[in-house]
């Protein structure tokens, strides 16, 4: 699971698996990952706790590079020659922008709860300059449709993959 240094910084998220009446074992842990920016991370973070099971690692130290932005394609080949071949992005707007402007997505998960949360001012899902024509916007289908009580999943893939 991957977030960006400003998930980090503004919601202090522990990523691991929590089930109420189940202790899940370490081996079930995502390995958590930080895409880290420019951002100074506090290493008083839920994510860096020495009791948190599982490991975290910062994405700057899998590639072995200082420079940022992180090279996103250089991250997923480091993280292929780990064995690991899926990737959840759990970022705010500006790691998913970074992941769609280098058309690494290939599925979408979108979770519709009933409950509204929007206005002028409220963060949006994605930044970046958008597009001029919908001829140009990335193309994605939808695959499964979930239904949680209240709430939807909705899961898109990429045009063209299975």
């Amino acid at each position: 699971i991957l977030v960006g240094s400003g998930t980090i910084t503004q919601d202090d998220p522990q990523l691991t698996v929590r089930l109420f009446d189940q202790e899940i074992p370490n081996r079930q842990q995502p390995l958590r990952i930080v895409l880290d920016g420019n951002t100074i991370l506090s290493k008083t973070a839920k994510i860096f706790a020495d009791a948190l099971p599982g490991k975290t690692v910062l994405a700057s130290d899998l590639v072995g590079t200082a420079t940022k932005p992180i090279d996103l394609s250089d991250l997923l080949k480091k993280l292929y020659s780990l064995n690991i071949n899926s990737l959840l992005v759990e970022g705010g707007a500006q790691t998913l922008t970074q992941f769609f402007a280098a058309d690494l997505v290939d599925e979408i998960h979108c979770y519709v709860a009933a409950k509204l949360v929007g206005g002028a001012t409220a963060p949006t899902a994605f930044m970046g300059q958008g597009i001029a024509k919908m001829l140009h916007a990335k193309s994605y289908r939808l695959h499964v449709v979930d239904r949680f009580t209240d709430d939807i999943l909705l899961v898109y893939r990429k045009s063209g993959h299975v």
